[in-house]
């Protein structure tokens, strides 16, 4: 009786160091940025995108996008296999007009090009 005890308390605390080990060691992992962001909203050719503010400096050139995607069906002996293929076209270039929000930013076209939500941005 007292062993397994004894096993029970060793293990939880066999757990209890391993997850403090594996949250200190995730937490000086460096941060990783993100290279593709989506626009939340456009309006007057201004959009906000999901962006992290603090690594993209007002004045900056991003690329926006569009992803046109269609199904093709491919005919494989006795069935039809279908898949789709996504093509980017690019729409515009955008000037970072605001990165004050480290969760997203704000752009202006150059072309006052027709954004929708739902289309991406690239950093260059």
């Amino acid at each position: 009786m007292k062993t397994t005890r004894k096993i029970q308390s060793n293990i939880t605390l066999l757990v209890l160091n391993l997850s403090l080990v594996f949250l200190g060691g995730c937490s000086a992992l460096p941060r990783h940025e993100h290279v593709v962001g989506d626009i939340r909203t456009s309006e007057n050719g201004a959009a906000t995108v999901c962006l992290e503010g603090r690594s993209i400096q007002n004045g900056k050139t991003l690329e926006i996008f569009e992803s046109n995607c269609r199904r093709k069906a491919h005919q494989k002996r006795w069935s039809t296999v279908t898949r789709v293929e996504c093509v980017e076209q690019k729409l515009s270039d955008a000037i970072v007009t605001s990165s004050e929000n480290i969760h997203e930013v704000v752009l202006k076209t150059e072309n006052m090009a027709p954004i929708k939500a739902g289309s991406f941005v690239k950093k260059n």
